[in-house]
């Protein structure tokens, strides 16, 4: 009922308990079934009159008035059920590629920690190197006001968004407009890695993803980014530095090791330059990367699955409360 509005599940436990900003449904089985009813609230039908209704500024909210007066389709109780089936068998099939996703990931952590251990403890005892002496120019990104319009002239903007599970992602770009000597301050290129510099969120610090020229596609980087471009001769491959970066123990670290304002989470250029990492030889490196390149496009072929069968539960949910299914 207040912040998160939604998320609906079904309470299979006979224990008491109590609850607090959730709004409880009691459903009378001889008209409504569960499964039926819980997939109705996740569907557009609900969202659309709850986000009509809904108030607050930062934090919204939705009375029990709003939630008592919610106009539903009703079909007979063995209609909702062959609804409900085709849901679930849908459902099933997204959360076993979600399954797999995680597996995957986890495939990835596990080769790295096989190879070279945990990078905090450094228990196989490999050469230890600062970050600040492997890059050539560590900078940050523009201030200037972005627009989601894509005007002439304007250019892609990298913002915290576009660091997403260690790549970069191109959806919800914005734009800006700078001159040309800026831009060629600020121009991304093949092999610079990015770093997430300041969040209210610390799971973001440090988050770090390698820009890789892709056909026609030019960007520069906003100010929470900080940009890192590695020497032409570097003991470090960039995509080990990320994997280092991103794995969970180094994390840990960084949060712990990034100042605070005003409740934000903050690592600055000079905080970057000091990190100490682990710097195996350059042969193990890259027999790593082999291994993950190969895994990842594992990965992207599961995340394209997954995207697939969550196009395909959204269709049918919407279908079903439309009398099509």
């Amino acid at each position: 009922m207040i912040g998160t509005i939604g998320n609906p599940v079904i309470v299979d436990i006979e224990k008491e308990f109590s609850i607090k900003n959730v709004a409880l449904f009691k459903l009378s089985k001889s008209n409504i079934y569960p499964k039926y009813f819980k997939y109705l609230l996740d569907s557009s039908i609900i969202s659309r009159q709850l986000d009509f209704e809904q108030r607050g500024g930062t934090q919204k909210f939705v009375s029990l008035k709003v939630l008592r007066n919610l106009l539903i389709p009703l079909p007979p109780l063995e209609e909702q059920k062959r609804i409900a089936k085709i849901l679930d068998k849908a459902d099933e099939i997204r959360r076993k590629r979600k399954e797999s996703i995680r597996l995957t990931d986890e495939l990835l952590r596990s080769t790295f920690l096989d190879m070279f251990g945990d990078p905090v403890i450094n228990p196989k005892g490999w050469e230890v190197k600062t970050l600040g002496l492997q890059i050539k120019e560590l900078k940050y990104g523009t201030n200037s006001k972005c627009s989601e319009l894509q005007k002439n002239n304007n250019i892609a903007v990298l913002r915290i968004p576009n660091i997403d599970n260690e790549k970069i992602s191109w959806n919800d770009l914005k734009y800006t407009n700078l001159d040309s000597k800026e831009i060629s301050k600020l121009l991304l290129k093949n092999g610079d890695l990015l770093f997430v510099r300041s969040n209210g969120n610390p799971d973001y610090i440090g988050r770090c993803a390698i820009f890789e020229e892709e056909s026609n596609r030019k960007a520069v980087y906003a100010s929470y980014l900080i940009r890192g471009r590695l020497k032409s001769i570097c003991d470090f491959h960039p995509a080990f530095i990320r994997d280092i970066i991103a794995f969970p123990t180094f994390r840990s670290f960084l949060i712990r090791e990034a100042r605070t304002t005003a409740g934000n989470y903050n690592i600055n250029i000079q905080g970057l330059s000091s990190l100490k990492l682990i710097c195996p030889p350059q042969d193990k490196q890259e027999e790593y990367l082999d291994i993950t390149t190969k895994i990842n496009r594992s990965f992207l072929n599961k995340q394209k699955s997954l995207q697939e069968s969550e196009n395909l539960f959204n269709s049918l949910l919407q279908k079903a409360f439309k009398g099509e299914l």
